[in-house]
């Protein structure tokens, strides 16, 4: 079991505040958009997730795909990681993370701040083997929903939502919030 303390949480909460505002204003445009189009969004989306410096057509292929996905209502971290590859010849699980979080909210994201704090391997470590990466994803989906259903993890819903009253995310994505900002 991963231990997110009392006083971690209080610490990272206020740090949230404009990644917060970001990742609303992300989710209050998603439906409304074409995210293979608009490129005001793949900015923000990009700036967000630091989706670093890319080929153009890395991003037409990612976008694409996000956008394909986003119409089927249907995000499976290991079919969108395949076709990732397939269109791009590289694996993104980080990347692929990130669009299927996007659509599916209560899915986990693959970070190496979050990986780090719930003491699993970076992907780095996976040498590239889907499998493997996959295997790190429902680790870390199976880790996040311990730590929500901790006491620890019950505090951090609680004082997320006082001091983020409009806030409508899932519990997921609170944990997320918090495990990306501890740094220690």
């Amino acid at each position: 079991m991963v231990n997110i303390t009392k006083e971690q949480i209080d610490i990272a909460l206020p740090k949230i505040k404009a990644g917060h505002a970001t990742y609303k204003s992300i989710h209050e445009c998603l439906s409304k958009i074409d995210v293979s189009n608009d490129l005001e969004f793949q900015k923000k989306f990009n700036g967000f997730y630091r989706i670093g410096r890319r080929p153009k057509d890395w991003y037409k292929s990612y976008y694409d795909l996000f956008e394909e996905s986003k119409k089927k209502g249907s995000a499976d971290f290991g079919e969108i990681l395949d076709e990732l590859h397939a269109r791009t010849g590289k694996i993104e699980a980080s990347f692929v993370s990130k669009l299927v979080h996007t659509i599916h909210q209560d899915k986990p994201i693959l970070d190496q701040y979050v990986l780090r704090n719930l003491r699993l391997s970076q992907i780095a470590d996976m040498k590239k083997n889907k499998l493997k990466i996959i295997q790190l994803y429902d680790d870390v989906a199976e880790k996040i929903e311990e730590i929500i259903q901790s006491d620890d993890g019950k505090y951090l819903v609680e004082h997320f939502t006082l001091m983020y009253p409009d806030t409508n995310i899932t519990k997921t994505k609170m944990v997320d919030f918090v495990l990306w900002q501890i740094r220690e």
